[in-house]
């Protein structure tokens, strides 16, 4: 039954989607796309719920990550998204404002 109500709120954020798209509204239509990814990969769940990967039959708990590897990931992974957030604010500021003759901040 939740696959039905997860496919039910799919069609429904597909044709706002495209009324919004109409209408211009583009904030709520890209909220409407951003519904329509989380959708798909809750009907994917549904459909899987318990067993992760079919061929083999294993089920959630079977393939629980450890908590260590979570914790080394968390850790080890931020810095590292912190880098590339500072490296995008970073390229923006240098890529901002208008194109003079000569190019980019000359």
């Amino acid at each position: 039954m939740p696959g039905v109500a997860v496919v039910a709120l799919s069609v429904v954020a597909g044709v706002a989607g495209i009324l919004l798209a109409r209408r211009g509204d583009d904030r709520r239509w890209f909220a409407s796309t951003l519904a329509l990814s989380g959708l798909l990969v809750a009907f994917v769940a549904v459909l899987l719920y318990p067993t992760v990967y079919p061929p083999t039959g294993h089920t959630v708990s079977d393939v629980v990550v450890s908590p260590l590897a979570l914790n080394l990931t968390t850790v080890l992974g931020l810095p590292v998204l912190l880098v590339v957030l500072w490296y995008f604010k970073y390229l923006y500021g240098v890529f901002s404002g208008p194109i003079d003759a000569d190019g980019y901040g000359a």
